[in-house]
Protein backbone atom coordinates (compact mmCIF):
# COMPACT_ATOMS: atom_id res chain seq x y z
CA UNK A 1 0.00 0.00 0.00
CA UNK A 2 2.82 2.13 0.53
CA UNK A 3 4.25 1.89 -3.06
CA UNK A 4 0.73 3.09 -4.39
CA UNK A 5 0.17 6.02 -1.99
CA UNK A 6 3.45 7.10 -3.31
CA UNK A 7 2.08 7.43 -7.00
CA UNK A 8 -1.31 9.38 -5.40
CA UNK A 9 0.55 12.77 -6.05
CA UNK A 10 2.12 11.78 -9.68
CA UNK A 11 -1.29 10.59 -10.59
CA UNK A 12 -3.15 13.43 -9.01
CA UNK A 13 -1.17 15.89 -11.19
CA UNK A 14 -1.35 14.30 -14.30
CA UNK A 15 -5.64 13.83 -14.07
CA UNK A 16 -5.14 17.62 -13.43
CA UNK A 17 -3.03 18.41 -16.82
CA UNK A 18 -4.71 16.06 -18.99
CA UNK A 19 -8.61 17.31 -17.40
CA UNK A 20 -8.14 20.18 -15.95
CA UNK A 21 -11.50 21.38 -16.30
CA UNK A 22 -13.44 17.95 -14.92
CA UNK A 23 -10.72 18.24 -12.38
CA UNK A 24 -10.04 21.73 -11.33
CA UNK A 25 -10.53 20.31 -7.69
CA UNK A 26 -6.72 18.74 -8.00
CA UNK A 27 -4.86 21.71 -8.85
CA UNK A 28 -3.43 22.14 -5.99
CA UNK A 29 -2.36 18.80 -5.59
CA UNK A 30 -0.49 19.34 -8.81
CA UNK A 31 0.90 22.45 -8.34
CA UNK A 32 2.38 20.86 -4.42
CA UNK A 33 3.67 17.62 -6.62
CA UNK A 34 5.35 19.92 -9.60
CA UNK A 35 6.94 22.18 -7.46
CA UNK A 36 9.03 18.86 -5.97
CA UNK A 37 9.57 17.46 -9.19
CA UNK A 38 10.70 20.18 -11.77
CA UNK A 39 14.25 18.68 -12.90
CA UNK A 40 13.83 15.45 -11.59
CA UNK A 41 12.80 12.47 -13.81
CA UNK A 42 8.67 12.19 -12.76
CA UNK A 43 8.58 15.58 -15.04
CA UNK A 44 9.04 12.99 -18.63
CA UNK A 45 4.99 13.02 -17.77
CA UNK A 46 4.14 16.25 -18.63
CA UNK A 47 4.38 18.25 -21.62
CA UNK A 48 5.77 21.81 -21.03
CA UNK A 49 3.39 23.45 -23.33
CA UNK A 50 0.48 21.95 -21.44
CA UNK A 51 2.08 23.02 -18.01
CA UNK A 52 2.62 26.69 -19.22
CA UNK A 53 -0.81 26.83 -20.51
CA UNK A 54 -2.13 25.78 -17.00
CA UNK A 55 0.39 28.24 -15.34
CA UNK A 56 1.85 25.43 -13.40
CA UNK A 57 5.53 25.32 -12.12
CA UNK A 58 7.96 23.64 -15.02
CA UNK A 59 6.20 25.60 -17.43
CA UNK A 60 7.95 27.31 -20.53
CA UNK A 61 9.93 30.51 -19.71
CA UNK A 62 8.18 32.86 -22.05
CA UNK A 63 10.38 35.79 -23.03
CA UNK A 64 9.34 39.12 -21.68
CA UNK A 65 9.15 40.42 -25.54
CA UNK A 66 6.71 37.52 -26.65
CA UNK A 67 4.05 38.12 -23.71
CA UNK A 68 4.16 41.98 -23.96
CA UNK A 69 3.67 41.45 -28.31
CA UNK A 70 0.90 38.97 -27.28
CA UNK A 71 -0.65 41.73 -25.02
CA UNK A 72 -0.66 43.94 -27.23
CA UNK A 73 -1.92 41.49 -30.62
CA UNK A 74 -4.72 40.57 -27.65
CA UNK A 75 -5.61 43.90 -27.75
CA UNK A 76 -5.28 44.61 -31.28
CA UNK A 77 -8.34 42.03 -31.37
CA UNK A 78 -10.38 43.19 -29.03
CA UNK A 79 -10.75 46.77 -31.02
CA UNK A 80 -10.96 45.39 -33.91
CA UNK A 81 -14.08 43.25 -32.69
CA UNK A 82 -15.93 45.95 -30.89
CA UNK A 83 -15.09 48.21 -34.09
CA UNK A 84 -16.48 44.94 -35.89
CA UNK A 85 -19.87 45.35 -33.64
CA UNK A 86 -19.89 49.60 -34.29
CA UNK A 87 -20.06 48.95 -37.63
CA UNK A 88 -22.06 46.06 -38.01
CA UNK A 89 -24.66 48.77 -36.43
CA UNK A 90 -24.25 51.18 -39.24
CA UNK A 91 -25.22 48.50 -41.60
CA UNK A 92 -21.54 47.43 -42.54
CA UNK A 93 -20.06 43.79 -42.42
CA UNK A 94 -16.25 43.12 -41.70
CA UNK A 95 -15.36 39.62 -43.44
CA UNK A 96 -14.73 37.76 -39.87
CA UNK A 97 -11.74 35.75 -41.16
CA UNK A 98 -9.75 39.54 -41.57
CA UNK A 99 -10.16 39.22 -37.84
CA UNK A 100 -8.95 35.42 -36.99
CA UNK A 101 -6.45 35.17 -34.48
CA UNK A 102 -3.10 34.14 -36.05
CA UNK A 103 -0.70 31.99 -33.30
Amino acid sequence: SGAANDLNPLIDAVTYCMQSDSASYLRQNAIDFLEGAVGGPDMKYFKRKRLTKLDLPGQQEIPLHRKTLSAAKQRLILKAKRTQHVLKDYGITVDPSKLRKNG
